[in-house]
């Protein structure tokens, strides 16, 4: 009838056995055009659906119904890569004769796994957020280190560890939010309130603590007499503003959790922008007390604008208390992935109160040296770790075992290739001139242990990954007895070179460090390879006896 689609597809359908051009030409034309109207005497192609999560998953969320002809339908779901195939109703021209096991599987849901282009469309956006929360930090030292002198830079170090510490320990909610959004559907909004709510309790109580025992903190973890009032007024104007950071972690994963990292980007992008912003006023009159001014005022405003979006966006749920089994039920959940994180805040601050015990200037070449650790290290991890949590669990929820598996390929791959990344950054950024950034003095410049520093942020991709997997696939116990054991040996490592190389300086600890990011990378990949019988089968290929 002169249809563009009839004409396209007239010489070739004479070619084609009438049985399967039907259905072909059906699914073919509802992809390129969904308002089609079928020609007279075809059948309408199936309604097609899609998840969210596999949505993100695919090029583009393009769909295709695959009947059981097997001269076209093999070759278009290998072009489909990512996508959902289903079949509700069979065009009434496919062939008839499928047994009963070939009609199950049409009927059944297949999602393949994300390719590495879909991977870093999905984690750049968040790689460019993690590299806007950790600018906070970096930038906070580096108008310290010019206006406030070396002092007041030395009294960064045990304060914003501290503060940073507590709120990476908070972030195992978010962690937890974003794992269970991404593997169970139906009740996602309540799992989000019970998260909000989480975030608000412990947050609080995590901030009553600091503001408590600031001082008693500060001197346990380095802080000296001359640095302590210093790191005891940036840490309580930080602690009052933890529930706040608490929270915005909580909304970003569920803008995560609901396949958008552009918007968690966008909104981080203004929170630094007004965090650079306010240094820059704050800092050269008020120095550290202006820089935690600016931080815990960008957070304010970043909480406000990522629950504005939620509301907008109708996922934010409504202000109602969650009942006891529910707080309960996400704690016992939670409490694994804390302990893990704790652990590792823990191992920092061991490092820190070390670097700290060396001396002034020690500390502060420590303080510029974390700045830029957890500014390179965390930007080529973090979004890595994010993509593991966000497409494992869906694949696993599904039994799609081969799928899983080489998603963790690609995600190792994609990590090797950061290291190398982040350790060419981390070159470049320890010399004279990158320094310089942070401070003026030259002998704290010359204090940065620069080829320690490359090798600890080279390790940190696979660390993270590897950790990542252990939390997609529900194996946080596991996680949480590597990072005791491995936080338990750095501190033996510690006391022993204290004891016995006392000469090393600042090189001391940081060593103790690499050697517990190297064992990190190594008894997390032997956990991922040979934790039990049921993780071997999810993600490492077992050969089966013919």
């Amino acid at each position: 009838e002169g249809r563009p689609c009839a004409s396209r597809f007239h010489r070739g359908l004479r070619l084609i056995d009438s049985r399967d051009s039907v259905g072909m030409l059906s699914a073919l034309v509802q992809v390129a055009s969904p308002a089609w109207a079928p020609l007279p005497g075809m059948p309408a192609p199936p309604r097609l659906r899609t998840s969210p999560l596999t949505r993100l998953a695919s090029n583009h969320g393009k769909t295709a119904w695959t009947g059981s002809s097997p001269r076209w339908a093999s070759s278009w779901s290998r072009r489909s890569r990512g996508t959902v195939l289903r079949s509700d109703v069979a065009p009434e021209g496919a062939p008839s004769s499928t047994t009963a096991s070939e009609k199950a599987s049409s009927l059944s849901t297949k999602v393949t796994a994300p390719t590495i282009l879909t991977i870093l469309f999905f984690a750049a956006p968040i790689a460019a957020s993690v590299s806007c929360g950790t600018a906070l930090g970096a930038t906070d030292t580096a108008f310290v280190g010019h206006f406030g002198g070396p002092t007041q830079l030395a009294a960064m170090a045990p304060a914003t560890t501290l503060a940073n510490g507590v709120g990476y320990a908070l972030s195992s909610v978010s962690a937890a939010v974003l794992t269970l959004l991404a593997s169970k559907r139906g009740e996602n909004s309540k799992r989000l309130a019970t998260g909000l709510w989480a975030a608000l309790i412990l947050s609080v109580f995590c901030g009553a603590v600091l503001l408590t025992l600031a001082d008693p903190l500060l001197r346990t973890f380095g802080a000296t007499s001359s640095t302590v009032n210093f790191a005891t007024s940036y840490l309580r104007i930080r602690a009052l503003t933890l529930p706040v950071s608490a929270v915005t972690a909580v909304q970003s994963a569920a803008l995560l959790a609901n396949a958008d990292s552009l918007t968690p980007l966008r909104l981080l992008l203004m929170e630094a922008a007004m965090n650079t912003v306010l240094d820059a006023a704050l800092c050269p009159s008020l120095g550290i007390v202006g820089a935690a001014v600016a931080t815990s005022a960008s957070e304010v405003l970043g909480c406000v604008l990522f629950l504005w979006v939620l509301r907008r966006r109708k996922l934010m749920p409504e202000a109602q208390l969650p009942t006891i089994s529910s707080l309960l039920g996400f704690f016992r959940y939670l409490a694994p992935i804390t302990l893990s994180l704790l652990v590792k805040v823990t191992a920092f601050l061991v490092i820190g109160a070390a670097a700290a015990g060396v001396g002034s200037q020690a500390a502060a070449a420590h303080q510029v040296s974390m700045s830029l650790f957890w500014l390179l290290a965390l930007v080529f991890s973090e979004p890595l770790t994010s993509c593991a949590q966000a497409f494992l669990p869906g694949l696993l929820h599904r039994t799609n075992q081969k799928e899983a598996r080489t998603t963790f390929r690609r995600l190792v791959k994609l990590s090797a290739i950061g290291a190398g990344a982040a350790a060419i950054l981390a070159w470049a950024a320890c010399s004279p001139t990158g320094l310089s950034i942070f401070t003026p003095d030259t002998g704290i410049i010359k204090a940065v242990p620069r080829y320690l520093l490359v090798g600890c942020v080279a390790a940190m991709p696979l660390t993270l990954v590897f950790e990542g997997v252990l939390l997609a696939t529900s194996e946080q116990v596991l996680l949480s007895r590597v990072l005791l054991a491995l936080a338990s040996g750095m501190a033996l490592a510690l006391v022993a070179q204290k004891h016995f190389l006392p000469s090393l300086g600042l090189a001391g600890p940081w060593s103790v460090l690499l050697g517990y990011q190297v064992a990190r990378v190594a008894l997390l990949a032997c956990s991922v390879a040979l934790a039990k019988p049921t993780f071997l089968r999810r993600l490492v290929p077992v050969r089966q006896a013919a």
